[in-house]
């Protein structure tokens, strides 16, 4: 039992909170037995590690499993006889001294479905007294139930939690669940190294292309309201022009009635200085110019939006490639096939971070890991 035991500060919680018990499984021991076996056979061992009360209530901390191949008969019943318990004695003494049985556990083949009275039953007789546990997987769902001489009571949800568990990752070699890795593995992460690396670049170049694009389309698109905004104003003195003409024309006409008539020499009309030839063009039309200055006062506003839109996604875009590449992972789940020397390219783009993830995770060979390993990420 180990002294002074805290609650993890890091963890999920599967499920709703129980009422009565909080149970913590270890991430590693989670994984494994999700894991386990081929889906063609149910197997059977024990759950591993201790019970103890804190804030005054009771707590299991679940950091070990060993399966004995034999417990889960033909006849679809566990037997729990000496045999049985001395092959797990031996276990637990090589690869999880010092840990206590807790209860036990069932991975169900996937065309079996467990009597659950008669799994109480079994569990009764194998632990008579205090209270142990009952774990079951049931393909992608695990249930609990606690219990001792009485009846079990299903527990209904519990915790997954994180820390080094360098016991269970022993054992998960041990038991053929992970995979070491050899010469051949490496070799092809060698020589897919170079793909790799060509292909972020790749992917790195298109990104840059498509920011480069959007930029051009902006500038084009600004470029195209100012020459309609010069146009506009163009136009707008052409016709001033024309309708001041069209005032002296009319001008000149009536003087020459009058002296027509009248055989009189009119007075000249006194010549319309600029102010007035403006204030005539303005006249035909009041409202003209102000409407013409606002549409031109929106199209620039809008512009000045666009552009600034195209540049927030172009530095979107760059900080999202920034993320891909770079983003602080804090676990690597070990998939096969993966090796340290694949694993450190294909975060840090380099080979140099093997040594400092071995320093971390405390792995003394770099060539043993397993599936569904956690690797803390430095």
């Amino acid at each position: 039992m180990q002294e002074n035991r805290k609650l993890p500060r890091n963890f999920r919680q599967m499920g709703e909170r129980d009422s009565l018990y909080r149970i913590y499984i270890e991430d590693y021991v989670d994984t494994f037995l999700r894991k386990l076996g081929n889906g063609r056979s149910t197997k059977a061992g024990f759950l591993l590690g201790e019970a103890v009360t804190l804030e005054e209530e009771k707590c299991w901390f679940i950091n070990g499993a060993v399966v004995v191949d034999d417990l889960w008969g033909k006849e679809e019943e566990a037997k729990f006889d000496d045999r049985i318990w001395n092959q797990a004695q031996q276990d637990m003494d090589v690869y999880f001294p010092g840990m206590e049985i807790c209860g036990w556990f069932l991975k169900e083949a996937e065309e079996e479905n467990l009597d659950f009275l008669i799994l109480q039953q079994i569990h009764r007789e194998a632990f008579p007294e205090g209270e142990n546990l009952l774990l079951v997987c049931q393909r992608d769902e695990t249930k609990l139930w606690a219990g001792g001489d009485g009846d079990l009571n299903a527990v209904s949800g519990f915790y997954i939690y994180y820390e080094r568990n360098k016991q269970m990752q022993e054992y998960m070699i041990k038991r053929n669940e992970g995979t070491r890795v050899d010469a051949v593995i490496e070799d092809k992460t060698t020589r897919n190294f170079r793909t790799i690396m060509m292909e972020k670049k790749e992917e790195a170049g298109q990104k840059h292309n498509a920011v480069m694009y959007r930029v051009c389309v902006g500038l084009a698109v600004v470029v195209l309201v100012l020459g309609i905004n010069n146009y506009i104003s163009f136009r707008e003195m052409n016709q001033l022009a024309t309708q001041a003409q069209s005032v002296e024309e009319q001008l000149q006409a009536v003087n020459a009635t009058v002296m027509d008539q009248g055989g009189a020499q009119p007075q000249e009309q006194p010549a319309l200085d600029a102010n007035e030839t403006a204030d005539a063009g303005n006249t035909s039309d009041p409202n003209a110019d102000g409407t013409e200055g606002e549409q031109s006062s929106g199209m620039q506003e809008s512009a000045g939006q666009t552009e600034t839109q195209k540049e927030m996604e172009s530095d979107y875009q760059w900080r999202e490639l920034e993320t891909e590449v770079n983003a602080g992972i804090h676990y690597y789940e070990v998939k096969p096939g993966d090796t340290l020397i694949y694993i450190s390219v294909s975060v840090y783009g380099t080979t140099d971070m093997v040594s400092k993830i071995c320093e971390l995770n405390e792995i003394d060979d770099p060539n043993a890991i397993a599936i569904g390993q956690k690797i803390q990420l430095p």
